[in-house]
């Protein structure tokens, strides 16, 4: 036993020795749950979480999360995020294993924002325009009022806007022109008083002579003001053709400059995404400051993951920015989402 005494009756020959140890506690933080075990010892968190080890002793402490829940690293005699942790017994140890709870969102979800690409051009309105190509991907605006107005940026790549307000189509609009034009009007009347919403949405058709399907919208004209830089209300991507099934949307961009963003709470944030030889690579944004670039080619498509961890518990905004840069495996630039997970 582990009593400080020994008593025993002699009856015939008898031997004891005694071992020195330290002892040995492991303990669990966070927001989620899971469990900690220590080898050669008695340790199981959460039913026992200390014991005595015998001086010399190593000790492996195993942290194993629940269904729900990630580890996050040690602290304590224990650093590091691997989720074993071997230590040598040369006096009291201490562990504790963090596990944060895990929130999956839809790439659409709550908190979530996405952008198109502006590209800088001195002949537009404001100097720039915003602009897509890939079927689906949209814009909106709200306003009020029965009138609206919007401005293309036409030219040689220019396809179809498919025009709709409040959801209900009142348009088609060819964007093509045989050399760039921009503040190109389409004007819309007749719309009834009240607040409205304007949707641009890459119809994925061409005009005639069009080698491209783009879309670009200079400028909007709403309760007679005129916007040089308008900002969306609004912006999604364009669905997937393969998305990522047992999910939400899977939405993609590969123009310069667009971006997916998610505001949070947490400590970490990943995003869903996928690897293949169309894929190119992405800059990741938090709270405003780079943290890396990451290529997204690969020689097959596969399903990933890219994330980051280690955030002080507060609330934070990851953005991931289209670069239009192809990558080692591949000449694509598209970049996906298909999800964000937080811890």
């Amino acid at each position: 036993g582990q009593g400080a005494v020994c008593a025993l009756s002699v009856t015939g020959k008898v031997s004891t020795s005694a071992e020195f140890g330290y002892p040995v506690t492991a303990g669990v933080a966070g927001t989620g749950n899971g469990t900690v075990v220590g080898s050669g010892t008695g340790i199981d968190c959460g039913a026992v979480c200390s014991d005595i080890a015998i001086y010399g002793a190593t000790v492996t402490f195993r942290a194993t999360p629940d269904s729900a829940s990630g580890f996050d690293g040690w602290s304590g005699s224990c650093q590091g995020t691997d989720p074993a942790c071997t230590v040598t017994v040369n006096g009291p140890i201490a562990v504790t294993a963090r596990f944060d709870a895990t929130v999956s969102i839809p790439a659409d979800g709550d908190g979530t924002r996405f952008a198109w690409g502006r590209v800088r051009n001195r002949h537009a309105l404001g100097r720039s325009y915003l602009v897509d190509h890939r079927k689906g991907a949209s814009v909106s605006f709200a306003f009020t009022g029965s009138k609206v107005a919007w401005y293309s940026a036409d030219g040689p790549k220019g396809g179809v806007a498919s025009v709709s307000v409040d959801g209900s189509a009142v348009a088609a609009a060819s964007t093509y022109a045989s050399s760039p034009r921009f503040g190109v009007a389409h004007e819309l009347s007749g719309l009834g008083a009240g607040s409205h919403t304007l949707t641009i949405m890459v119809a994925g058709r061409r005009s005639p002579h069009s080698s491209g399907d783009q879309v670009g919208v200079d400028a909007v004209k709403k309760s007679g003001a005129l916007s040089t830089s308008p900002v969306p209300s609004a912006a999604t991507w364009s669905p997937a053709l393969q998305p990522i099934t047992g999910t939400g949307p899977t939405l993609v961009s590969d123009t310069a400059g667009s971006f997916a963003s998610l505001t949070f709470q947490g400590t970490g944030v990943s995003f869903d995404t996928v690897l293949g030889p169309t894929m190119g690579r992405a800059a990741v944004y938090i709270d405003g400051h780079l943290v890396r670039t990451v290529d997204l080619s690969s020689p097959a498509t596969v399903n990933s993951t890219r994330g980051v961890s280690g955030l002080a518990d507060a609330s934070h905004t990851i953005r991931v920015v289209v670069q239009g840069e192809h990558g080692k495996h591949g000449k694509g630039t598209a970049v996906t989402i298909a999800g964000w997970t937080l811890s």
